[in-house]
């Protein structure tokens, strides 16, 4: 897990896009398959500290909707045992899963299939917490984000 939530050094001329953002690894539950770009959640069925370091797609669903961020790599197919995937948990994340027309600026939740979709802010905020914001308008199902979302 992250020893610091803070973003790197940002004074020098050497500011990345690393500079502004925390990525972690976390294992991916056995026969999911995920995609760059997804929004990934917690395995809340996981046992014991597992479902602290499992994720699969994030839906928005009851046991989906605790997301922990972007994928910043996939599984390349359904994972296996042990396979693992780093997920972008703070800052920002180019090109991820966004439903379209999704407005710059606006708040973000999981939403089906490892996609955001806008901010409700309606009794689904009971169960569906926002995950980040938009830097841009979403267009082919992307944008980029700033994720916000990380329990962790």
């Amino acid at each position: 897990m992250a020893s610091s939530t803070l973003v790197n050094d940002l004074t020098s001329s050497s500011i990345s896009v690393s500079s502004r953002r925390v990525v972690e690894t976390f294992k991916v539950k056995v026969g999911v398959t995920v995609a760059a770009g997804q929004w990934v959640a917690l395995d809340v069925a996981a046992a014991g500290v597992e479902a602290s370091r499992t994720v699969l797609i994030a839906t928005g669903a009851v046991g989906k909707n605790i997301p922990v961020g972007v994928a910043l790599t996939g599984t390349g197919g359904a994972a296996i045992a042990g396979d693992t995937i780093e997920v972008i948990i703070a800052g920002y994340a180019a090109a991820a899963s966004c439903t379209n027309s999704v407005a710059a600026g606006a708040p973000i939740m999981s939403g089906g299939t490892g996609k955001a979709v806008a901010y409700l802010g309606t009794t689904l905020t009971s169960t569906v917490q926002p995950c980040g914001y938009t830097l841009k308008l979403a267009a082919d199902d992307v944008a980029d984000v700033i994720v916000t979302c990380s329990p962790i």
